[in-house]
């Protein structure tokens, strides 16, 4: 099975928003635009509001990145800075909410940039999008979504409409639209301190799984695999990223590489172990009917009590996310018994 290949210096960690402070990500044309819609707007903005400082952090899904040099003819005067200039391989839907957040939150200037090659109009678009005029809508409108979309989808064509040289009428800036003004109602009404609280809550505490891959690595290939499920950006890798993360937060700096090292040799001899098909067939009765890239995700699922037909592939994962965000200590121990 093809894996991502890491670099000493580029492991995955945990890294809070505030860290992509002056960033510029850039979306090549390979992917797909921006898709997503008014309820997964709506989960991200609510989960966050659910989110208490107390239970520690609050853990969004990996992103995959890659440093691009600002002399790269796709890079080349795209950004007004030189310096951070990452291309987004996965994750792209996500840091776009994002950025859609902060700038409601931080109306004179944008937190980070995000450029999108698919379409040069959705650049412009979206390095606009706050002068756009608001929807006369209210937070109370948000509990009906289908007739909430529906009055959206009239302001959309009203915008477009007005547009005589028709540069915006495309599927990305349709889903920028949307997701903008979601979130503008969303915090309308809201009071500052409520606003400056949850920027903090979104700064501080909501933090990504940092996937940074080698240079040399092809986009399009990496791109390829995670959306085709090839490679072991998966539940157990997950698992293993909050495993190797808490260890980093519990053991001194000078501890770091020996702990890790030594829980890396841990993991391996246990799926070493697990490849023996006597003894695989042994533990899992039924070995088929839910095949995974890894066999120790067996372990995992069993200590989180997976029962049978669950159709989530990352079932203990988020287990495991929601202990780890909870502040609960994760229990190598426990699997290795």
């Amino acid at each position: 099975m093809e894996q991502l290949e890491y670099s000493e210096q580029s492991n995955f960690r945990l890294r809070p928003i505030k860290d992509f402070e002056n960033y510029n990500f850039f979306v090549d044309d390979y992917q797909r635009g921006y898709k997503w819609e008014i309820s997964e707007a709506l989960d991200l903005l609510n989960d966050i509001h659910d989110f208490s400082v107390d239970q520690g952090i609050y853990c969004i899904q990996p992103l995959v990145a890659k440093v691009r040099h600002p002399g790269e003819p796709k890079i080349a005067n795209l950004f007004n800075s030189h310096e951070n200039i990452f291309e987004l391989i996965d994750g792209q839907q996500r840091m776009t909410t994002i950025y859609l957040i902060l700038i409601c939150l931080r109306p004179s200037f944008p937190f980070y940039n995000i450029a999108y090659q698919t379409r040069r109009g959705s650049f412009e678009f979206l390095k606009g999008i706050r002068s756009l005029p608001e929807v006369p809508l209210s937070s109370d409108d948000l509990d009906d979504i289908k007739s909430f979309k529906k009055r959206l989808d009239s302001f959309w064509e009203n915008l477009i409409k007005e547009d005589t040289e028709k540069k915006n009428d495309n599927v990305d800036n349709y889903h920028f639209y949307q997701v903008f003004q979601t979130i503008r109602v969303w915090l309308s009404g809201k009071s500052d301190l409520y606003k400056q609280n949850f920027q903090l809550k979104l700064l501080e505490f909501t933090e990504v799984i940092w996937y940074e891959v080698k240079a040399e690595e092809i986009s399009e290939r990496i791109f390829q695999n995670l959306n085709s499920g090839k490679i072991g950006l998966t539940n157990a890798e997950l698992i293993k990223a909050l495993f190797v993360i808490e260890g980093n937060k519990v053991d001194g700096k000078n501890q770091d590489q020996l702990k890790q090292s030594e829980f890396a040799q841990e993991w391996d001899k246990m799926e070493y172990a697990l490849q023996n098909d006597e003894f695989w067939y042994f533990i899992n009765q039924d070995p088929d009917l839910d095949p995974k890239p890894t066999r120790i995700d067996l372990l995992f699922d069993l200590l989180k009590g997976r029962k049978k037909g669950e159709k989530d592939p990352l079932f203990s994962y988020h287990e495991y996310d929601k202990d780890f965000r909870k502040g609960i200590s994760l229990d190598w121990a426990e699997v290795k018994l």
